[in-house]
């Protein structure tokens, strides 16, 4: 009886966790940006993690749910956008859209690296670097998108004035926030689009922090500089600040998880 309880929760963890990584669709995207009140969607983010926490909970014994399943789906999502952006092109070759799949994708896979940081057992070493490995593919799909854009394929604008630019949309969020979904978007956006790369550097190697707070200066500038040069973007210091400060708070979450949750062999850099 137990072990068929354990199935069916595998199951329906598996189940779930892999349509909420795809939830998007072309009309609901639509859906929500004609939508004026946007307490339904951050309710609906809330919800899908909420609920990957809990599934998570179900299913805290089972090592290779986590381990195996879980980024292989990841990393088979991650493709999956690839084609689709790239090849097939029939919804994710939109800029926006693509974007918003990739929230989702991000909003489902926090809630399940939440979940496991709560209450995952001796294993949570194997499953945290296999998690930001598989999220890699993703990841820079997601940058490739907002940043490295086709040469002159949008109109330049610049703004090399601090708090000139994207700083002034805070005031219209925090002046109202249920009413302004895409403003939230470019604001929040820019701190949050940077806050994984940290947890993937290290991931990847333990690199001294002299040399990752250098990567996070200089990666936001080639981003912006990029866009300058082929006339493709919007070119804007505040995003710089915006960018590096998702991208320290990335690093300080990073290392608190390190020191608090992971283990560590003789000899490796922290």
């Amino acid at each position: 009886m137990k072990k068929a309880v354990s199935i069916i929760s595998a199951i329906l963890f598996a189940a779930l966790y892999t349509l909420g990584m795809i939830s998007s669709s072309y009309s609901v995207k639509n859906f929500y940006f004609g939508f004026h009140d946007i307490f339904f969607i951050y309710s609906r983010y809330i919800i899908i993690l909420l609920l990957m926490v809990i599934l998570v909970y179900i299913n805290r014994d089972n090592e290779k749910l986590f381990t195996v399943f879980v980024p292989i789906m990841m990393i088979t999502v991650g493709a999956a956008a690839y084609i689709e952006y790239f090849i097939t092109r029939n919804f994710l070759y939109n800029y926006g859209y693509l974007l918003w799949f990739g929230v989702v994708y991000s909003i489902t896979n926090l809630g399940v690296l939440l979940g496991n940081l709560a209450f995952s057992g001796k294993w949570f070493n194997k499953f945290y670097r296999r998690f930001w490995l598989a999220f890699i593919p993703m990841y820079l799909l997601i940058i490739y998108v907002a940043f490295i854009r086709q040469p002159e394929s949008y109109e330049l604008t610049t703004n090399f004035v601090f708090g000139n630019g994207t700083l002034k949309f805070f005031k219209a969020v925090f002046n109202d926030p249920m009413n302004n979904l895409y403003t939230s978007l470019i604001c929040f956006g820019n701190v949050f689009i940077i806050m994984p790369l940290p947890f993937i550097i290290r991931a990847i190697k333990k690199l001294p922090l002299p040399v990752m707070l250098i990567i996070g200066l200089f990666l936001p500038l080639i981003f912006e500089g990029y866009q300058y040069v082929f006339k493709c973007g919007n070119v804007d210091v505040d995003d710089v600040v915006l960018n590096y400060a998702g991208y320290l708070a990335g690093y300080a979450l990073c290392r608190l998880i390190e020191n608090k949750k992971l283990t560590h062999s003789k000899g490796e850099v922290r």
